[in-house]
């Protein structure tokens, strides 16, 4: 696929544009070298590159597009782009701005038509939504590598603005890597499906996990052999209890009874009351600390001592006071601060401290009752009240003993989801040799050699969890890495690299045969230029592929890498659109500046 026309209904507004098979230029010709800048927003440049993201379908926001930015300039236009999809064979796809969400598309077997004004029953298909548009667009581009992915996330490795030289691989920062990594491994060759599996492993172990840390939080011992061992001792315990508590023999259920007031109860109350105690007196303190907070310092005294004692009080000098105030108070209130969170947090654990003494109070006021009690059938019963309480013990150490089954039952199912996963990272390990990969990897490095006179490599690694990093890196002879792909030039010729080496290898596939390279030449040593320059010619001229390139007047090399002069851009490149000062007729939209 190719572009061939792009066009609109109004073309006062908006030239019609063609395009060639070779190389196209969108010629930016700037005379105020001061002031560039105005080329990438106003001339429209880079506008050009969105227009087309737009035309193939780009989901909008007023975030992502001029057009919708400005809606009220551009809201009349609608446009279409005319697709070469084959000898002969070309596909028209419609976008009004207003109603951006409807797509009407007509095939045709003849070249730069216009189709705008067509009745409903002459289009192949009229108003449609965006998600059905793509999926027809995709069955007349039938491209071989997208498997079930959509052209468009092809095509955002193919329009490059200038800010999408950065990284090789990732066009967008915000994007998840489920929604990028799967289709760039299909891209390179790799079985796609191998990744959205592991994702898949990925998903359900996290979800294990939570159910895991969730079980955690009730588990206080994980030896399920001493809940066991606890368990018969307390049934037991328990059973002979009742038994003794039939026949009305109270002696040892009494003796328990005072044991735990004596051993647990009494010694908790102290405990807590010596927390309360503390706590109190850090209150105490705290509020004290925050009431004496206040600055006693006078200015105004200090003046009056200062003119008692017959020395000046000058402006400098009650600057520095207010200074030294202010600083004061600043410092004070973040301590006040600090101290105000502390003093809640105290309140709040006496609050906690006071309500378990409270309990405790009772619980030491039951047992009291228990042992005082004179009447048989009282103490028969509270002393069931007692037993109720180690019948709740059993069943909390029961749901205990589930739990810690429950948990063992998960991190077997975990090791068994992990041991699956780890088993298909090395089948996406075993996949980098496949040829797709080696071929495109080898034409990689060779327009880098070319290009720079540098060796590097693509190369991709899954992680401990199997998600996939891509790299593109140079490195010494003897296969060190270097840090030059940090910088932005040598960072550009990579992303240039990677896409001319994903077309060049697809040049025979059905394939988006097209590239747009906005400010190719931008930033770009003069050789370097040359380099490119003399690159994407023969590119163009050996492999089929459709090059589109922007470009400001004065980044283009005025000579090939042959030394050879270049007169007139023409006899390289199909000049597209030509872009300058003049005013409105100068930019891409015959429109004032907006």
């Amino acid at each position: 696929m190719r572009l061939s026309k792009l066009y609109c209904n109004k073309p006062d507004v908006f030239e019609d544009l063609f395009f060639e098979d070779g190389l196209n230029l969108v010629l930016a010709n700037i005379k105020d070298f001061l002031n560039k800048e105005r080329d990438s927003h106003n001339l429209g440049k880079t506008t050009f590159a969105k227009l087309l993201d737009f035309c193939f379908l780009k989901k909008l926001n007023k975030n992502n597009i001029f057009l919708i930015e400005h809606k009220d300039v551009f809201e009349e236009l609608i446009f279409a782009l005319e697709l070469k999809v084959g000898d002969g064979e070309y596909v028209t796809i419609i976008r009004g701005v207003e109603n951006q969400s409807k797509i009407s598309i007509k095939r045709s077997d003849t070249k730069h038509q216009y189709f705008i004004n067509l009745e409903e029953r002459e289009f192949d298909h009229y108003k449609i939504s965006i998600d059905n548009a793509k999926s027809i667009i995709r069955g007349f581009l039938n491209v071989q590598s997208l498997n079930d992915f959509s052209y468009r996330k092809t095509l955002g490795y193919l329009i490059r603005l200038q800010n999408n030289f950065e990284n090789p691989f990732k066009m967008d920062t915000n994007i998840l890597d489920k929604e990028w990594k799967p289709h760039l491994l299909s891209l390179l060759g790799f079985n796609h499906n191998i990744l959205l599996n592991i994702y898949d492993e990925n998903e359900n172990i996290e979800n294990i996990n939570s159910k895991i840390r969730g079980l955690k939080t009730l588990i206080n011992e994980d030896d399920i052999d001493v809940v066991q061992g606890k368990i018969l001792y307390l049934e037991k315990d328990i059973s002979k209890k009742e038994e003794e508590l039939d026949n009305l023999k109270f002696y040892n259920l009494e003796k328990e009874v005072n044991t735990d007031l004596i051993e647990n109860i009494e010694k908790n109350i102290l405990e807590f009351s010596r927390k309360r105690y503390v706590i109190t007196n850090k209150i105490y303190d705290l509020k004290k600390s925050i009431s004496s907070s206040k600055t006693k310092f006078s200015l105004k005294n200090a003046e009056s001592l200062f003119m008692e004692s017959g020395i000046c009080f000058s402006s400098q000098i009650r600057k520095s006071y207010e200074e030294l105030l202010a600083f004061n108070k600043s410092i004070t209130m973040e301590r006040n601060k600090q101290l105000k969170i502390e003093l809640k947090n105290s309140e709040e654990e006496l609050g906690v401290v006071e309500n378990k003494l409270k309990e405790l109070d009772d619980e030491k006021t039951r047992y009291i009752n228990i042992l005082n009690s004179k009447d048989i059938i009282n103490k028969y019963k509270k002393l069931q009240g007692f037993l109720s309480d180690k019948k709740m013990e059993l069943i909390s150490l029961n749901e205990l003993k589930e739990n810690i089954i429950k948990l063992g039952i998960l991190e077997r199912e975990k090791d068994g989801l992990i041991s699956v996963r780890n088993s298909l990272i090395e089948d996406i390990k075993r996949d980098t040799n496949n040829e797709e990969y080696t071929k495109i990897r080898t034409i990689f490095s060779e327009i880098v050699s070319e290009v720079l006179d540098k060796n590097a490599i693509i190369s991709m690694k899954p992680a401990d969890t199997g998600n996939p990093s891509f790299s593109a890196k140079f490195i010494t002879k003897d296969g060190k890495n270097t840090s030059e792909d940090d910088g932005n030039t040598y960072g550009k010729i990579l992303c240039i690299a990677f896409v001319l080496s994903i077309l060049r290898h697809y040049k025979d596939y059905k394939f988006l045969h097209f590239t747009y390279l906005d400010g190719l030449f931008e930033t770009l040593e003069p050789r370097k230029k040359e380099k490119i320059l003399d690159l994407i010619i023969r590119y163009c001229n050996e492999y089929n592929i459709q090059i589109i390139i922007s470009s400001i007047s004065s980044d283009i090399p005025n000579k090939k890498l042959n030394g050879d002069e270049i007169e007139d851009l023409s006899s390289i490149f199909h000049i597209v659109k030509t872009l300058d000062e003049s005013g409105d007729s100068g930019r891409l939209f015959n429109l004032p500046e907006w």
